[in-house]
């Protein structure tokens, strides 16, 4: 009876084996293809040149014309700022001159007779 029972679990064994065969070789191939298509990067190093962008005037930007990674050139406009911060301030900076000069104005002219009259204590 014991040789019987063993001719009958030599296939089961036989066919578990190559299951487990065949799965260690799907699982292999499935890693093999993952680590082919994609590249580690922990530890990589690349060759290039890093430069320092700034605006000539500060203001929050509205539009970024350019993408990461794009090659851009001298004098290539890669943002918009939003100019209503800066158009506030030249009004100011227009209306602030203007007083000057009028200050600047009068005290080139002189003082008015009325104003030499007056007593200054």
């Amino acid at each position: 009876m014991s040789e019987q029972s063993n001719e009958r679990k030599r296939p089961l064994i036989i066919g578990i084996a190559i299951l487990f065969l065949l799965g260690g070789i799907g699982g292999g191939g499935w890693w093999w293809y993952q680590s082919s298509k994609y590249v580690s990067t922990d530890d990589s190093r690349i060759d290039g040149t890093i430069v320092s962008v700034s605006a000539k005037i500060p203001g929050k930007i509205t539009e970024v014309l350019v993408k990461e990674g794009d090659q851009i050139r001298r004098g290539q406009m890669i943002a918009r700022i939003d100019a209503r911060d800066t158009l506030a301030q030249r009004t100011q900076d227009e209306s602030l001159l203007a007083a000057a000069k009028a200050k600047y104005d009068g005290i080139v002219a002189g003082a008015r007779p009325q104003e030499i009259g007056q007593n200054y204590l």
